[in-house]
């Protein structure tokens, strides 16, 4: 319940409504590690053979996007935040400075801390 209304307040904080968020002073790592329970989900990547079947039914424009994409290991959020001005064409880079969910844009998850270089 905390999550969504800390989102709550750091939209209208995004969006002018108040100067600051309440929920920057509380430590909510720690109320939600009290609270929460352990999730049994298991992440299932694709697997090669998965990724070249995908990139296969590509149209040539979508290619180098699930290239990119599988090769960085990006959220999709991540990817959908993802601007021009921070890519790094010379040194073969990208930053990853915004995640996008659900339309709105913020700062990205850790350990994907804000501003590293992919």
């Amino acid at each position: 319940m905390l999550i969504p209304l800390r989102s709550v307040f750091e939209d209208a904080l995004n969006n002018g409504i108040i100067v600051s968020n309440p929920f920057d002073r509380i430590a909510l790592v720690k109320l939600i590690r009290q609270t929460s329970k352990a999730s049994d989900y298991v992440i299932q990547p694709f697997t090669q053979a998965e990724r070249e079947s995908i990139l296969q039914a590509c149209r040539a424009d979508e290619h180098p996007t699930f290239l990119f994409w599988f090769n960085t290991g990006l959220r999709p959020g991540e990817l959908q935040a993802l601007e021009w001005q921070y890519i790094d064409f010379d040194n073969a880079t990208a930053r990853i400075e915004w995640n996008q969910v659900a339309g709105v844009v913020k700062a990205p998850k850790l350990p994907q801390a804000s501003g590293q270089w992919i």
